[in-house]
């Protein structure tokens, strides 16, 4: 595989490592929705669904 930018390795590097921030936004939904910040953890769910297909798409 040949990386032609910057931010194409980025992006690999990230999609590499996504059950990570899979657990992370999970993790983060849930602190937020703790301290009553519901649209926050619903936008941070939906964050790890979208992480979460891509990055099995990838792999």
């Amino acid at each position: 595989m040949t990386i032609h930018s910057d931010i194409e390795g980025y992006l690999l590097l990230l999609l590499s490592m996504y059950p990570v921030l899979v657990v992370l936004c999970l993790g983060m939904s849930l602190a937020f929705y703790g301290v009553l910040m519901r649209k926050t953890a619903i936008t941070l769910i939906v964050a790890a669904i979208a992480i979460g297909v891509s990055g099995w798409s990838y792999s």
